[in-house]
């Protein structure tokens, strides 16, 4: 049958169902076009968060590492010293919250985009500004752990520390030893190193044991946000968190911790 022999009412029937078929494609294209760039912005979503959290780590350790004694290392830290140290614990803390949120953010984003929800990841990535959160944990936290640091310097000079206090001033530097400073007095100081914190062998062991048993948690990414017992609504739902396991290496970097898990 050729198109001559059709009458109006099927041509345009034909005519119709080809428009239908063009849009149906125009669609689906559209569809798959906003899947692929919600999966493109959630990954870099994901790195944005991760670079998050890695800084965090670093400065946490940072922090960790900074806790000092006075010179017959009994007395702690006073004054505006431990007040410095105290608020950047805070900032710290505070961080940590507001990226437990992002990791909770993170997961509801992929499972809507494992729902074919382009629109609402996008949307759930776009309400998520983790370059500010980023910009933030430097400005309240890395200059304040730098100014604790000079101060430990300082303190732990290889020279006479009134010397050392001009070339950190930039003034003009005495060409002798004062004679009265702490270090001319009694010799540089050394601090006392802290201990880093270790996987637990058996403790691991034992979270692989039950890694092979829950398939959840062959997801490394929860994994370790199991072991550093960091909640999200998966770990309560499958009641993770009520395992005596939860939360077993939340002493140890969670950096340190996801690195282990993918190297699995």
């Amino acid at each position: 049958m050729t198109l001559l022999a059709l009458g109006a009412p099927e041509i345009t029937f034909l005519c119709l169902a080809a428009a239908g078929g063009v849009a149906l494609l125009v669609i689906s294209w559209a569809r798959s076009s906003r899947r692929q760039q919600a999966s493109e912005q959630l990954e870099g979503f994901k790195e944005r968060v991760v670079a998050y959290s890695d800084a965090m780590d670093r400065l946490k350790e940072r922090h960790k590492m900074l806790p000092f004694t006075d010179e017959d290392f009994t007395a702690p830290m006073v004054g505006e010293t431990l007040a410095a140290y105290q608020e950047v614990e805070r900032a710290l803390n505070e961080h940590r919250d507001n990226w437990l949120k992002l990791m909770d953010i993170w997961e509801r984003a992929q499972q809507q985009l494992e729902q074919k929800q382009a629109f609402e990841v996008q949307k759930l990535v776009a309400n998520a500004d983790v370059d500010s959160s980023t910009a933030q944990l430097n400005q309240q936290c890395q200059a304040e752990l730098d100014r604790l640091d000079a101060v430990i310097d300082l303190a732990t000079s290889k020279s006479c520390q009134v010397q050392a206090l001009s070339r950190h001033f930039s003034d003009p530097e005495p060409t002798e030893p004062c004679g009265h400073c702490e270090h001319c007095m009694t010799g540089p100081i050394a601090l006392e190193p802290m201990a880093e914190a270790e996987i637990d062998p058996p403790t691991w062991n034992r979270a692989l044991q039950l890694q092979a048993e829950e398939p959840t948690l062959a997801d490394p990414r929860v994994f370790a946000r199991f072991l550093c017992g960091v909640r999200s609504p998966l770990l309560t739902r499958l009641k993770l968190t009520k395992h005596a396991l939860f939360g077993c290496l939340d002493a140890v970097p969670f950096g340190q911790v996801m690195q282990r898990a993918a190297a699995i």
